[in-house]
């Protein structure tokens, strides 16, 4: 990902509470910012097994519950019914993602949200 400092300086930096930031720094930067994608291969991928990506299939993921973070982060930055619907279908993979992985606390917490984001959605529809 290429952006300009100005862009980073405007959202205050990266989270580093997280397990990883990228994620949070793009929903962030969705507001107000738009995405270009490039279809050309750039870099190469190296597979290690020690490598965050690799963690994330073992059955205790330690960025699951960065990405419920960023996700109920998100909830606050919605703005439309269709946004809280791609949040809630996002926060559904990450559910079923920690049932997978029998992480119980994670699976409670998206619960949670997603609890939330429903309770958001009907209430937009009351107000309609």
């Amino acid at each position: 990902m290429l952006m300009r400092r100005a862009t980073l300086l405007a959202l205050g930096g990266y989270d580093e509470t997280l397990s990883y930031e990228d994620f949070d720094f793009w929903v962030r930067a969705s507001r107000d910012w738009r995405f270009q994608y490039q279809d050309a291969v750039t870099t190469r991928k190296r597979r290690h097994p020690r490598s965050m990506s690799a963690q994330v299939t073992r059955a205790h993921d330690p960025y699951l519950a960065s990405t419920l973070r960023v996700c109920e982060k998100a909830l606050a930055l919605c703005r439309t019914p269709a946004e809280l619907r791609a949040l809630a279908r996002r926060v559904r993979y990450e559910l079923g993602h920690a049932l997978r992985r029998r992480q119980w606390a994670a699976a409670r917490q998206a619960l949670r949200l997603l609890m939330n984001i429903i309770g958001w959605v009907v209430g937009l529809r009351g107000q309609a």
